[in-house]
């Protein structure tokens, strides 16, 4: 299988208020090939966000190897990271992270910009990706006037309008009804169709039922397809 994405027994540690250090998991391996779609899943705690974060380049492992194709993530800079995140990397926070003086087409496709990494046809295609998500009518309006739910939408916009090789999702139908999360499947199997590769951390069912998928089990260290 070519690897788009590839955990090598890896470790991650965080050191405790107290003095100690907690390891949120350990040995980790599993590969995804481009396209592919894998959901994690575990309890709170288990490790799902920071499994993110370390795809993402935002951690560095303690031990073991995270690729993305060729590249060893641990072996880049701090701005290294940063770089490889803004070229090939779409990231749903579940915290949503839009930029409250904005609107919402501006929080789309401006933050790119802001980092130095905007692309010819940014805007353009900020409407096009607000059209897919049921958000045309919401464009010029503020976070602050929006429901939970459409501000997680257009997070899911922000992260899928430059075409990511690989979309990290955290949780992304969390605040969504049936309606909604089935827009936002929609959108994140026409990313993976293209050929992206999706890590998306989640219990909802209709997430788990984009095709192809396969789940990892941060709990048992498994993977079931």
């Amino acid at each position: 299988m070519t690897r788009a994405i590839a955990f090598e027994s890896v470790t991650k540690r965080f050191r405790e208020p107290g003095g100690g250090t907690r390891t949120v998991f350990e040995d980790l391996s599993f590969a995804c090939g481009p396209g592919d779609a894998m959901i994690i899943e575990g309890r709170s705690g288990s490790g799902k966000s920071t499994l993110l974060n370390l795809m993402a380049g935002l951690l560095v492992p303690d031990a073991g190897t995270v690729r993305a194709g060729d590249t060893d993530l641990g072996r880049l800079s701090e701005a290294g990271r940063d770089r490889f995140r803004a070229a090939n990397v779409g990231y749903v926070f579940q915290t949503f992270n839009l930029i409250s003086p904005l609107t919402v087409l501006e929080n789309v496709y401006l933050p790119g910009t802001l980092a130095g990494a905007g692309r010819a046809g940014d805007r353009e295609r900020a409407e096009e990706v607000l059209v897919e998500l049921g958000l045309a009518d919401q464009r010029d309006k503020l976070p602050f006037h929006l429901s939970v739910g459409q501000r997680q939408r257009v997070a899911v916009a922000r992260a899928a309008l430059r075409r990511p090789r690989i979309l990290l999702a955290d949780e992304p139908t969390a605040n969504l009804d049936r309606e909604s999360a089935e827009i936002v499947r929609a959108t994140l199997e026409r990313m993976r169709n293209d050929g992206a590769t999706l890590l998306i951390a989640t219990h909802d069912p209709v997430l788990g039922g984009i095709e192809a998928a396969a789940t990892l089990d941060l709990e048992k260290k498994e993977v079931r397809s």
